[in-house]
């Protein structure tokens, strides 16, 4: 991962974001009945959290990358050839619920050709040659992303601060993407949210957390 200097990452307008994200997950954990709720129907108050967490790490990643040289844009995905990792239970719940009927079921064959990779190579490996391949993320639809609002965590810390082309893997260019991560307390939250809510043993990865998550009991009714 690459360290850049960026003094706004430690504002006070960065930190009251991300304290408000550290509020709206808390308020999340709280909710009675989490362990219950995929079968019972999750409350309101547990989607107002969960909104309010995204919505202020939104706000910090704005703060923050708005002070470099973003390169990203609209039709540039060659990040989403990749297949995001470290991924919690609520996040691929959240995706799930994001998602079209038409789009259920379509990270079945990606996870399979993932996983077919694993077995051979190891899961870092795969990595490498999952993205070589050019496989694209299966919610990529005409460069732009499907589940955008809905999207994990390590697809919005992503950035780019070189020229598009430097991400492409078929190249030799070194891009530069610094990830935005937040404090370690809040990716502990995300998965005590998970634990509660039995998600916690899915995969961590996109495209076998997503094809698994669709075969959980109480998603499947």
């Amino acid at each position: 991962m690459l360290h850049l200097d960026v003094p706004e990452a430690n504002s006070p307008e960065a930190n009251d974001a991300l304290n408000e994200g550290l509020r709206a997950l808390q308020d999340a954990l709280r909710t009675p009945g989490l362990e219950t709720a995929l079968y019972n129907g999750l409350p309101p108050s547990f989607h107002d959290a969960m909104g309010r967490w995204w919505t202020a790490y939104d706000r910090y990643l704005s703060i923050v990358s708005g002070a470099m040289k973003v390169t990203c844009a609209r039709g540039c995905a060659f990040c989403c050839m990749d297949n995001p990792r470290g991924i919690s239970g609520v996040e691929l719940l959240g995706v799930f619920q994001s998602l079209a009927p038409e789009q259920r079921g379509t990270a079945n064959a990606p996870a399979e050709r993932f996983q077919t990779l694993v077995d051979e190579h190891g899961v870092e490996d795969a990595q490498v040659r999952s993205k070589a391949q050019l496989n694209p993320c299966m919610y990529l639809v005409e460069g732009a992303c499907s589940v955008y609002a809905a999207r994990p965590m390590a697809c919005r810390m992503f950035f780019s601060v070189t020229v598009p082309s430097a991400c492409d893997p078929a190249t030799d260019a070194q891009p530069v993407n610094p990830k935005l991560e937040p404090p370690q307390v809040l990716k502990d939250l995300l998965k005590a949210i998970s634990h509660r809510l039995q998600l916690h043993r899915l995969p961590k990865d996109l495209r076998r957390g997503m094809a698994a998550i669709e075969l959980h009991p109480p998603l499947r009714r």
